[in-house]
């Protein structure tokens, strides 16, 4: 028998070790087989209550931890350290060399190998797949005017008590800034983390990039009020918030997305479940060869999308995010962003003071079988500043009604929105309009009309019609807006178009052109 001293042992370990180091080594998914069933998972009581509250599944097998003996394997046997684990996912995040990868592939727990940072795929059997308005001496933003506040204020509603977790780039100076005094005043920040520099304390995060007040801004359009302006910048004054640092401005690349993965597991394992992420994923990356193609926006292709949709179907969180930016992009197709394309995710796109889309929003695509955006929101400065006035709506209607679940939050904007029931892929149902979601009275007019050449609508003058234009039910051909003259409006069928949908202001048309 061969007897090997500890001191050899190390030595040996410590040249595989530099071996591995001096190849190069890009990020990967690591994906396991199986989990230990004797493990216990990671979950506090709020979580479990929630559950029973939704009627979801007390036992998930998604809440095991990954595996602790297969990552001890790696690191001992290939001195792979692992940045990340998704018990969700059942797998960790790497830096792994061609080394690495090529001993991985003989190991028999290794499900598959997938690279973060490019499209690259390995199989483990080796296959390689290539503002304001006063209102009683309160100051509102718009987007609250647009939204309605005066029914939220009627019922005293400020989301009190409901948690919120926000995923985001920073929140440089959160803790002094004057429209976050109320959070701060009041200890309604109750964590933080880092998960780009774990290892700094910092509660609100070293100055790095100019991307470091993002998420300052984005708490602020959540629920900031500030005091000595009586100026309220979001609906969730009086709820907890969890803030999650998750992407840096240093660099825009796919490694960010395991950071997300990381931070929404964390607020689920704290029992939160509204979240609002600002953040999304498509082109414009440091290295292009890690751009997203606009067949990836399908819901389930990338791993940020599949998170979420567990996160959402299996742990029954609510997870608002920004449409995006990409509407003047011709080249990207003017179309949303990752994990806005899920089937399981809110995506707010942004709206005018009409109700028009923006013009820089994104649009949802044509091939998927659900509408993106859901909704829209009032914002001059992108949908990063849209999805969380959504978010703090949704926050209200949580404090009311802590049980409901991600469908019937859904449903109930929907049918509060502007355009309801005819969505469409630039702004989705519109805005909601708090007057008929807290108190569930519509008055709303809903007309269908077959016409073959054109429609005669009557009209008051300086009445303003939306006009939505469409290819077909959701996809719009162009957008306007019409200022009635007379009291009889004539409207041509346009060209290419199937569908028409007006909007006045108390009645919703649908027209479909013979």
């Amino acid at each position: 028998m061969k007897i090997i001293t500890y001191s050899i042992l190390v030595s040996l370990y410590l040249i595989i070790s530099t071996s591995y180091n001096c190849l190069a080594q890009q990020k990967y998914w690591i994906f396991f087989d199986s989990k230990d069933s004797t493990s216990s998972p990671a979950i506090s009581n709020e979580t479990l209550k929630n559950r029973e509250l939704l009627g979801l599944p007390i036992f998930q097998e998604t809440d095991l931890p990954v595996n602790p003996f297969y990552i001890s394997s790696l690191k001992n046997s290939f001195g792979i350290k692992k940045i990340h684990s998704s018990k969700w996912l059942n797998a960790i995040s790497a830096n792994l060399n061609t080394k690495q990868i090529s001993d991985l592939k003989t190991l028999p727990f290794i499900k598959l190998i997938k690279s973060i940072n490019t499209d690259l795929q390995v199989s483990s059997i080796g296959n390689i797949c290539t503002d304001f308005e006063n209102q009683n001496s309160i100051k509102i933003t718009y987007p609250l005017v647009q939204i309605g506040y005066k029914e939220i204020i009627e019922n005293g509603l400020t989301g009190n008590d409901v948690k919120i977790g926000v995923v985001d780039a920073g929140f440089y100076r959160a803790d002094q800034d004057s429209g976050l005094l109320n959070l701060n005043n009041k200890n309604k920040i109750i964590a933080t983390k880092d998960f780009v520099n774990p290892l700094k304390n910092d509660r609100f995060f070293d100055f790095e990039t100019k991307s470091d007040f993002h998420g300052t801004e984005v708490l602020k359009a959540i629920g900031g009020y500030n005091y000595s302006d009586q100026l309220i910048y979001g609906f969730a004054i009086k709820s907890s918030y969890y803030l999650a640092r998750t992407d840096s401005g240093k660099k825009e690349f796919r490694g960010e997305e395991d950071n997300w993965i990381a931070a929404v597991e964390w607020l689920d394992s704290l029992g939160v479940r509204l979240v609002n992420t600002s953040l999304g994923y498509t082109q414009g990356f440091t290295n292009p060869a890690e751009n997203y193609n606009i067949e990836d926006l399908d819901g389930n292709t990338s791993i940020i999308s599949k998170g979420a949709s567990i996160a959402a179907k299996e742990k029954g969180m609510i997870l608002v995010v920004s449409a995006g930016n990409e509407g003047e992009n011709n080249k990207w197709q003017q179309l949303i962003s990752t994990p806005a394309d899920s089937e399981f995710t809110i995506a707010v796109g942004a709206n005018d003071e009409s109700g028009l889309k923006m013009s820089y929003s994104s649009i949802g695509p044509s091939g998927l079988k659900y509408t993106k955006p859901n909704l829209s929101c009032f914002s001059k400065f992108g949908t990063s500043l849209a999805a969380p006035v959504i978010t703090g709506l949704i926050a209200i209607m949580l404090e009311k009604e802590g049980s409901l679940s991600l469908n019937e939050i859904n449903q109930r904007l929907y049918k509060s929105s502007l355009l309801y029931p005819f969505d469409n892929n630039y702004v989705g149902y519109g805005y909601p309009e708090s007057k008929y979601l807290i108190y569930n009275e519509y008055d709303k007019k809903i007309v269908r009309l077959k016409k073959r050449k054109k429609v005669i609508l009557n009209t008051k003058p300086e009445q303003k019609i939306l006009i939505f234009n469409k290819l077909d039910h959701k996809i719009v051909l162009n957008q306007d807006m019409l200022t009635a003259k007379e009291t009889k409006t004539i409207f041509q069928k346009p060209m290419n178009a199937k569908y028409t949908t007006l909007k006045t202001e108390n009645q919703i048309i649908e027209i479909k052109w013979k």
